[in-house]
């Protein structure tokens, strides 16, 4: 391969591991700024008084970061999801709710289940909708955060 062709090719794919790590700034409730970062497995969330915290995702798939309300209680929330590693049929999420007393951020479990597969809100109910298994069978869990 020509040295040129090698540099090029090099680039792309410095910019495409670019393209993997990314920071998202919301304000949970209006005046304080997080600030989110994913790093290959990781999430890293920044608070205004710039402590981080670290959370490891223990998955090799792209993290993607969405925000919402959750919980329905005004403030922002925010979830980290990511495709599945078997047939990549399904998308995996971990959700966090923004605690205004103590400013900080807490992880919510499904009353189904071990995770949340295929989350959905629904705001007319004011819960979260999603997949879980029994006896290899798909079924719907509601839970309300």
């Amino acid at each position: 391969m020509r040295p040129k062709k090698t540099i090029l090719l090099l680039f792309i794919i410095f910019l495409s591991s670019l393209a993997h790590a990314g920071n998202v700034d919301f304000f949970p409730e209006g005046r304080s700024k997080y600030t989110i970062t994913t790093e290959g497995s990781s999430i890293i969330i920044t608070g205004d008084n710039e402590e981080k915290e670290t959370i490891n995702i223990d998955t090799e798939s792209k993290l993607n970061i969405e925000i919402a309300d959750y919980n329905f209680d005004g403030n922002l929330d925010f979830s980290v999801w990511h495709m599945d590693e078997g047939m990549g049929t399904y998308l995996i999420y971990r959700v966090f709710i923004f605690k205004p007393k103590i400013k900080k951020f807490t992880e919510a479990n499904p009353n189904c289940g071990d995770e949340f597969i295929n989350l959905n809100l629904d705001r007319k109910s004011k819960t979260v909708s999603s997949t879980y298994f029994k006896n290899n069978t798909p079924r719907v869990c509601h839970t309300r955060l």
